[in-house]
């Protein structure tokens, strides 16, 4: 049997979205193995969720299970949000069923937002962390995070921006990511596309597919499908600044920002949300506004970026999370 101190088990159901980073990061801090839900039921070491909404019943009826074996489970929660402040059945269940947890002492919830920037969040999760991807890339004696600019699809960006700032938005582009108000705000504006060029990577959403037909008759660059880790880092590296001005409906922590605050590249973010409250209280540089604001707040030119800043975060960042991860699991972070 292997040492819990030395050894932990992860569950993902899945791979998608940002999972597989999480994976082979985590695996980075500690010994860590992943592993199936049978697995799990009699396991002495420590077990970690990286994605508690992806499985919540599981997580709930796994960590009982264990708490009355005396055996830790720890799990990430994303979207905290909606369990604290909504107003449907699923809602209060979720809520009453993560403020019961927190009476036992062998489940942990963290949530992967900070409580200084939402205190409410302290009634349903026992502590939080960053998110990792605000700061995975962090790196001992490194004051730029942010990678070189190489490969054929940051040529082609740099090609066809001519010398214009690139804004980039990355990931899935839905409505929840804020695709619709990013297509509109430079396709129907002559100033802004001689100010700035657009490019974006990722799978647009079929319902959308008319304005990423707009955005590409006005010159646009677009990947309309899932991109590599590479690709995603080189369109980084030619950017100068990425879009985050999410939907009101999708205010979490955004692995998309979390990468630029680690690169000191600037956010565009929505006014008054999570994302927009962790710029100010981190110093990142970044741009805040509405759909209704967003051109004219362009119109005023971008913050520098600031690659410096962006390693300390990452660095203090580190140094935050991960102790109070090891803590949680009851496990050694690896040399």
């Amino acid at each position: 049997m292997s040492d819990g101190k030395n050894t932990i088990l992860t569950f993902s159901r899945s791979e998608g979205g940002h999972r597989r980073s999480y994976i082979d990061f985590v695996g980075t801090l500690f010994q860590a193995r992943r592993v199936g839900a049978k697995r799990l039921l009699w396991s002495r070491e420590p077990v970690f969720f990286l994605m508690i909404e992806e499985s919540f019943g599981f997580f709930v009826l796994l960590g009982f299970w264990r708490a009355l074996l005396g055996r830790r489970t720890v799990g990430l929660l994303f979207r905290p949000g909606p369990a604290v402040h909504g107003a449907g059945m699923r809602h209060r269940i979720k809520r009453t069923v993560l403020k019961l947890m927190k009476h036992i002492g062998s489940i942990k919830v963290l949530t992967i937002v900070p409580f200084s920037i939402a205190a409410e969040f302290a009634t349903i999760a026992d502590d939080w962390i960053y998110d990792l991807q605000l700061w995975d890339l962090s790196e001992a004696g490194k004051t730029d995070l942010l990678p070189q600019p190489e490969g054929a699809v940051a040529s082609e960006i740099v090609a066809l921006a001519k010398g214009r700032p690139v804004i980039c938005a990355l990931g899935i582009q839905d409505q929840n990511k804020g695709f619709d108000v990013f297509a509109r705000t430079w396709s129907q504006s002559a100033e802004l596309r001689d100010r700035y060029f657009f490019a974006y990577g990722g799978t647009v959403t079929p319902v959308l597919r008319d304005l990423a037909d707009a955005l590409a008759a006005k010159g646009c660059m677009g990947l309309n499908r899932q991109i590599s880790d590479a690709e995603l880092f080189q369109i980084y590296s030619v950017s100068s600044a990425a879009w985050c001005l999410y939907d009101k409906a999708y205010d979490q922590a955004s692995g998309i920002l979390g990468r630029a605050i680690q690169f000191g590249l600037p956010a565009i973010v929505r006014e008054g949300s999570l994302s927009h409250r962790l710029c100010v209280e981190t110093g990142a540089p970044h741009i805040a506004a509405t759909a209704e604001t967003v051109e004219a707040k362009l119109a005023e030119g971008l913050p520098e970026r600031d690659a410096t800043r962006g390693a300390a975060l990452a660095k203090h960042f580190r140094a935050v999370s991960a102790q109070k991860l090891a803590a949680a699991l009851g496990a050694e972070l690896q040399a």
